[in-house]
C-alpha cells in the first residue's frame, strides 16, 4: 500500500469514527482515553479533545469491581476477548444514567500491548431531582385571610382586639 492510500484510509476511518452515533473511545491498556468520538464526549458533557487523558472508569463508574479486575487480568495475560462492564454516570442534564461499556482489546500485532476499543450502550436514565425553587419561579401564594393579631391579656389594647 502506498503512503497516499494509507492517508486516504486513515481519513476515512476517522470520518467514520467521528460520525457514528454510538459513543466510542479508544483507551490505552490502563483505561486512559486516547481518542473519543463526539457521541462519547456528549455523554460526558464535553468535547472529544477534553476527554483525552481522562480515566474511562472515572467517567463511567463500574457497578461491580470484579468486572474491571477480570479485564485487567485478561489484558495482563494478553487475551483478546470482548468484556462488558455495567456502569453508571452523571448525564449532562444532571440525571443519572445506567448502561454497559464494552471493551475490546485491539492492536496491529499479537505482540503489541493492546489498546481498548470502548463502546457505550445506554440502558436507563433517572432524571435529576427538580430544584427546590427554580430561578424566575413565583413564590407560593398564601391561602386564606391574613391572620389577626391577638394581644396579650393586660396590654393596653387588649380590650380593642377582643371587641373585633
Amino acid at each position: 500500500m502506498e503512503t497516499g492510500d494509507a492517508v486516504v484510509w486513515r481519513n476515512r476511518a476517522l470520518t467514520l469514527f467521528d460520525r457514528v452515533a454510538v459513543p466510542v473511545a479508544v483507551c490505552d491498556a490502563y483505561g486512559r482515553v486516547v481518542l473519543a468520538n463526539p457521541a462519547m464526549a456528549a455523554e460526558c458533557g464535553t468535547t472529544p479533545g477534553r476527554l483525552r487523558g481522562r480515566d474511562v472508569l472515572e467517567l463511567f463508574r463500574p457497578q461491580r469491581a470484579t468486572q474491571v479486575e477480570r479485564i485487567a487480568e485478561a489484558l495482563r495475560l494478553r487475551r483478546r476477548s470482548r468484556y462488558r462492564v455495567s456502569v453508571r454516570w452523571r448525564a449532562p442534564g444532571g440525571g443519572e444514567r445506567y448502561g454497559e461499556l464494552t471493551a475490546d482489546p485491539v492492536s496491529d500485532s499479537v505482540e503489541e500491548t493492546p489498546a481498548l476499543l470502548v463502546m457505550l450502550r445506554i440502558e436507563d436514565e433517572r432524571p435529576a431531582a427538580p430544584p427546590a425553587c427554580s430561578p424566575g419561579a413565583r413564590p407560593a401564594r398564601r391561602s386564606g385571610r391574613r391572620a389577626r393579631r391577638t394581644r396579650r391579656p393586660g396590654s393596653p389594647r387588649a380590650g380593642a382586639a377582643a371587641r373585633r
